[in-house]
């Protein structure tokens, strides 16, 4: 294992849909209790139409340059009631958009074909295996989808906005950064081989690792059968720096 700053990581966004030109970042930034928040009644309605993307630039000396957001909904699917806290360090935040069926406990209840626009928050199986080459989405505030009986009437999602593409937004969203106001990220566990270069999540001990997009990395599986047959499908983004 090793730690590794978020400002050092640069995502590639694989969501659908062009960036709205007309939009900037919200009035009360993205971790606004407005955007980001669980629905539990047919009043509480997403901020932005789901699937909104925004580009926006930060000047943090750390990583300067244009990131990309998106609003999203957020089911619990596996783990019910997966809460996203501010502690990133253990590398938990992950989310991706689920395999069929992962829409069950969603007001998005076709499980046949889940919308892009779902993902998911899961640890505790490999079918969250992030080698798979899905899109990967960095929540921007605390969000807990209840994944109870709200679900059954068509609620208990939670929405709000992703980190999907470019630099990090550490400077612009409070949880993404440690606290100190030197604004170089969370400091979080990758892979002790992490180096300078393309990256991947991989599922590995009932969590998720950033690493190295390398062969190695990409066939190492248990039953010796190649799950990858593309690595360079699978990239989430690039590592500016190894792990220290």
């Amino acid at each position: 294992m090793a730690n590794f700053r978020l400002s050092k990581l640069v995502l590639q966004d694989k969501f659908p849909g062009a960036v709205n030109p007309n939009l900037s970042t919200p009035t009360d930034g993205w971790d606004n209790t407005k955007d980001n928040f669980v629905t539990t009644a047919a009043s509480d309605q997403p901020s932005y139409p789901v699937g909104t993307k925004i580009s926006v630039y930060t000047d943090n000396t750390n990583c300067p340059g244009y990131y990309t957001m998106a609003y999203l909904a957020l089911t619990s699917c596996y783990s019910s009631g997966a809460c996203i806290s501010a502690d990133f360090s253990d590398g938990k935040f992950f989310c991706s958009h689920p395999k069929t069926g992962c829409a069950s406990q969603t007001q998005f209840a076709d499980t046949s074909e889940v919308p892009y626009y779902v993902v998911h928050m899961c640890y505790t199986t490999a079918a969250t295996d992030l080698t798979k080459g899905t899109p990967v989405a960095i929540p921007c505030a605390t969000l807990a989808p209840d994944g109870s009986a709200a679900s059954t009437n068509g609620y208990g999602d939670a929405y709000g906005w992703f980190w999907v593409g470019g630099v990090c937004p550490c400077k612009d969203a409070t949880i993404l950064d440690d606290g100190s106001g030197n604004y170089k990220g969370v400091d979080v566990t990758v892979d002790g081989a992490l180096h300078p270069g393309p990256v991947f999540v991989c599922y590995t001990a009932a969590t998720q690792l950033i690493t190295s997009a390398d062969e190695t990395n990409a066939l190492d599986n248990t039953t010796g059968i190649v799950t990858v047959p593309d690595p360079a499908a699978c990239i989430i983004g690039w590592a500016c720096s190894s792990g220290a």
